[in-house]
């Protein structure tokens, strides 16, 4: 489990064009401060995701993947990737605290564009601007 002390997005969800399967593709990256480092930010945004309704994890779905070699099913979607971008570096203050700065991209696809696209807003909203948030991998 790990404390984010806030998720904020890069930009709102742009257009990246199609995948390698020609489906409409978008994304939105985000910025996000942790008090210790956590080895998985991907599983825990992911684990956060699919509590809030909007992707499945497997093995109980296929609409939610995290990691850069995921293998991303070829089906009509919304898919969801999730992977971590590496973030910037890490602040000290005064007292010796460090607050990591982490970072990730999701990535929506699916076969109608506008499922791409309201799937890609919905975890827009979700995520952006979460605050002082505990949050556990599943």
């Amino acid at each position: 489990m790990s404390y984010y002390e806030e998720i904020l997005a890069v930009q709102p969800p742009f257009d990246i064009g199609p995948d390698n399967v020609k489906r409409p593709t978008f994304s939105v990256n985000f910025d996000c401060l942790v008090k210790e480092y956590t080895g998985k930010l991907e599983q825990e945004i992911c684990s956060y995701i699919a509590a809030n309704g909007l992707g499945q994890l497997p093995p109980a779905g296929t609409s939610l993947w995290y990691g850069r070699s995921a293998p991303i099913p070829t089906g009509d979607g919304p898919i969801t990737h999730l992977f971590n971008t590496g973030g910037s570096s890490t602040d000290e203050t005064h007292d010796e605290h460090k607050t990591f700065s982490l970072s990730f991209q999701i990535v929506v696809r699916a076969l109608k564009y506008d499922d791409a696209r309201q799937r890609i807003f919905a975890l827009w909203r979700l995520l952006d601007g979460l605050r002082e948030i505990e949050i556990e991998s599943s």
